[in-house]
This record gives structure tokens, sequence and C-alpha cells, in this order.
């Protein structure tokens, strides 16, 4: 089994230190953790690992209560989970207008372009474009206050964007609404100068953590979707199917120190997401 880098780091402190792009004044995170298998169950095969790392990831930021907001570490730790599984996606800065059931809309992010704040707060707003499944990805979409406080609601949001050519080639201020339940989310693409604001030293100084926690969450979402019916548990991505007949037969480990990896009760061989290609 390949070591993870700097085994000896506590991954609690590590967790505490990623949620630093957050906004001071955010709304807490909140999601049970069996709500990830429930939809996972019910979302389209193509979907099920999407959905998965977003909600996965949430449910560990609801667990430490950290802020539903952070969204420059959670599309990283998400984007690097969905590369375990060999799908690839882009962190993409984005306008965001969120509008009420009675019209009511409001803006977010600076006016004059997504911006890093003296106290290292990112004024933005990122999403992942998930190239590898034509989908625009949200993991923290119950950031914002017109979003309700309910376990629907506060869904990580997936739409399609095959249609858009995965939005390569669209002019600054192209506009993706997405209807929900009882109110609306218009994404709105940037300037191309402002879509990469949301990296910075301390953030690119961060990439290794980063890893170790996206290959903990594959991990958690790989156990959660051998539980599924036939259908959802062989999504259409190759190397997340041959994950799954490698850890036939294994069990999940959690190590404080090593992170998860999976394990034969019998023999004791250990496999990491990462060893199967």
């Amino acid at each position: 089994m390949s070591k993870r880098r700097n085994p000896k780091k506590d991954r609690t402190a590590r967790r505490r230190r990623l949620d630093a792009d957050s906004q001071p004044e955010s709304r807490p995170a909140r999601w049970e953790p069996e709500l990830s298998g429930l939809v996972m169950s019910g979302a389209a095969p193509e979907s099920v690992p999407l959905i998965g790392v977003a909600s996965v990831w949430l449910a560990r930021v609801a667990g430490a209560r950290g802020p539903a907001a952070g969204c420059v570490t959670a599309c990283l730790v998400v984007r690097e989970a969905l590369a375990v599984f060999g799908i690839t996606s882009r962190v993409e800065a984005v306008g965001v207008v969120a509008e009420t059931s009675n019209g009511k809309r409001t803006m977010y992010g600076h006016p004059e372009g997504p911006q890093y704040n003296a106290d290292g707060t990112f004024n933005g707003h990122t999403v992942l474009i998930v190239t590898g499944a034509h989908r625009l990805l949200d993991p923290t979409i119950q950031q914002f206050r017109e979003v309700p406080r309910r376990a629907d609601a506060a869904l990580p949001l997936i739409a399609p964007i095959g249609q858009f050519r995965d939005l390569v080639g669209y002019p600054a201020g192209t506009q993706l609404p997405i209807i929900r339940s009882d109110h609306v989310i218009t994404y709105i693409l940037l300037e191309p100068q402002y879509r990469q604001a949301w990296r910075s030293p301390a953030i690119d100084a961060l990439a290794e953590e980063f890893r170790g926690q996206g290959e903990d969450v594959a991990a958690i979402v790989l156990e959660l979707t051998r539980h599924l019916d036939a259908e959802r548990a062989a999504p259409p991505y190759p190397r997340l199917r041959r994950q799954l007949a490698t850890i036939d037969g294994m069990e999940l480990a959690d190590d404080p120190m090593e992170g998860c990896y999976f394990a034969d009760p019998v023999t004791g061989k250990q496999i990491r997401l990462t060893d199967v290609t």
C-alpha cells in the first residue's frame, strides 16, 4: 500500500485549517452523515460519485461545526476526490445571484470581481466544472441565505452543462439559471482574468492537504457506493468500477494518522484507492 506523505500529521488539525477561505458571517454547515447515502441512492448513476463526494465533504464540515461557506476549500477537496475516481474537473470563480420565491434577488461577491480580503477570506464564489461528467457542481450552495434550511435545499447543486460544452468558449456575462424547488440560483461567467482569482500562495501551499482530504472523502464515498442498488453501484466511470472490484471483501478503515484505506479482514492486506488506476 502506498503511504501518504507526512503521515504523522493529525488530520483533525488539518480539517480546522481548511475553512480559511470562508466568510466570517457564514451560516453554519448542516448535513447529517446518513443523508449522503440516501441522496446517492436517488441520484442518476453518472451523478452518484458527484453528489457523494460533495455531500460527504459537507457532512465532515458540519460534524466539525464549520461554516457553510468555504467554497474554495470545498471545491479543491471535492476536485481531488473526483480525481481519485478518474473524473476530471476544474475550479472556477463565478458570479452568483440567489432569488427567493417572492422575487427577492441578491448578488454575491465583490462588485469589482472576486478577490481575497485582508484577513485571508475569499470575497467571491467558486464552483466545480466537472468536465468528466459534463456537470456543474456547487458543494456550498447552502451558504446563501435565500436557500431554505431544508435538507432538499441544502443538497449540493448539480446541473448538466454538456449542451453548453462545459462552458468553454462562452463569453463573460453568460448566465446559467438553475431553478430549484422554491428558489433560483443563477451563475454568471466572469471575465477570463477573474475565473482563477481563487488562487493564492496560501491556498497553493495546502495542495497536499487538499489531496489527503480528497482521498479520504473518496474512500467513504466508495464504501457508500457498494451498498447501493445494482445500477447505481456501477457508475459509468472505468476507474471507479475497477476500484469497486478491487475492494470486494475488504473493509474500510479510517486511521487518524494514515487516513482512509481498505483492508482485508483475513490477510490484513491494505489498499488505497490511489493504488488502483
